[in-house]
């Protein structure tokens, strides 16, 4: 890249001598558009496909259903499951009845210990003990079932994937009876479209000229008469490393890109607005 002059001196120079011009002044650079999030979607359970529930190109919001997996076997455990917590309210509730008339019991022998038999008020003393035992053996079975059933419902969940958030399907590279390695086969791309940024690379001198929110002026794919766009952005981040091969500085720059034909990959030019300064020297 050819190096920018402002106001008589080099970018280098007014570096080096710590100062800046005294009128703005702008820098080109070139850099692709990318999207803030894309994601390769994988299955995580091992059945076969039984559904594929989008098409290549499709935008589909965070939680639609992108695939089915064959699930006949986690959707009956999880109605099992569901019967066996059923059973274990019902046995709780039980046994809950039981240890309050038991311990009214109790409290009714121990107010006339006077009229009955110690043998009387010790049986009366063991129901209570065994009520409060069982009471609290189908409060940990419930637990246990919920435990179950949550468990279950996981697994079953697991085998429908969902969109992580709102983009646009670009590839599938599956299809139905296949079955895929959890956590490894690829199924489809996800890409979002609404939050699109260039990523440009600039001249390690300008990096003292360079603050985030600056704004840029991007051209995206110009000369393309079909796909060019002009949108206005700004620097959202200034990324800590230096290319050392290069030697030269990357960039975030944000832009709006809902509405537009802006895509992921596209090329852009990017003109970036540098600041004036006070502190600048006479023009050579």
């Amino acid at each position: 890249m050819r190096a920018k002059w402002i106001a008589g001196w080099s970018v280098a120079a007014i570096l080096a001598a710590g100062v800046y011009p005294a009128r703005a002044e702008s820098v080109d650079a070139e850099g692709i558009v990318r999207s803030e999030s894309r994601v390769e979607i994988k299955s995580k359970t091992v059945a076969p496909i039984a559904k594929i529930a989008v098409v290549e190109g499709q935008t589909v919001d965070k939680g639609d259903l992108l695939v089915e997996m064959v699930n006949d076997v986690e959707g009956a455990e999880v109605e099992a499951a569901k019967a066996e917590v059923e059973r274990a309210r019902s046995a709780l509730a039980d046994a809950e009845l039981k240890k309050k008339t038991a311990d009214r019991e109790l409290e009714r022998n121990e107010s006339v210990h006077d009229l009955i038999t110690e043998r009387d008020l010790e049986l009366s003393r063991d129901a209570a003990d065994q009520a409060a035992t069982t009471y609290d053996m189908r409060q940990k079975e419930l637990t246990k079932a919920e435990a179950h059933l949550a468990l279950s419902k996981a697994v079953y969940d697991g085998t429908f994937i969902r969109a992580p958030f709102r983009g646009q399907v670009s590839r599938i590279y599956t299809s139905v009876g296949t079955m895929p390695k959890p956590a490894d086969t690829e199924l489809m791309d996800l890409v979002e479209l609404d939050k699109l940024y260039v990523e440009v690379a600039v001249p390690l001198e300008y990096l003292g000229l360079l603050k985030t929110g600056m704004p840029v002026s991007l051209v995206v794919e110009k000369g393309n008469p079909a796909n060019e766009t002009k949108v206005k952005g700004a620097i959202q981040f200034i990324y800590p490393e230096i290319d050392p091969t290069i030697r030269m500085v990357r960039l975030k720059v944000t832009m709006p890109s809902k509405g537009t034909r802006i895509l992921p990959g596209m090329f852009a030019k990017a003109t970036i607005e540098l600041p004036a300064s006070p502190h600048a020297p006479a023009a050579h």
